[in-house]
Formats: C-alpha cells, structure tokens, sequence
C-alpha cells in the first residue's frame, strides 16, 4: 500500500468512508478531531466526501 500513489490512497479513503457511512447511517458517523496532522487529514478525507460530518474535540486536560 505503500508504494500507491497518493491519489489512489485518497480514493480508497473515500470509499471506506462511503461504506463507514452506508453501514452506520451519516448520523451514526463522527470523526475525532485532536487537532494534530493525523486527525486533521481523516477529517479533510471525511468531509470531501460528506461535508456534514460532525467533527468532535473533548479536552481531557491530559496533554
């Protein structure tokens, strides 16, 4: 998977969103935002396919 190109690996993204989606329902479907790269990339996949996502940031005080 490595070797794929990035826009390829985007796609597949978006698909395994598109599945999350049409198993749990757009309503059922969150994303965790931390705010770092990761999360901030799932978030920008998420939302290019389903803009409506709900992104959700709890502050545990932790960090």
């Amino acid at each position: 998977m490595q070797r794929l190109p990035l826009d390829i690996k985007i796609r597949m993204s978006q698909q395994r969103v598109r599945d999350w989606v049409n198993e749990f329902g757009i309503d059922g479907v969150y994303v965790s935002f931390s705010g770092g790269k990761d999360s901030t990339v799932l978030l920008d996949v998420v939302r290019s396919v389903y803009p409506e996502v709900t992104a959700v940031f709890v502050d545990t005080g932790l960090e």
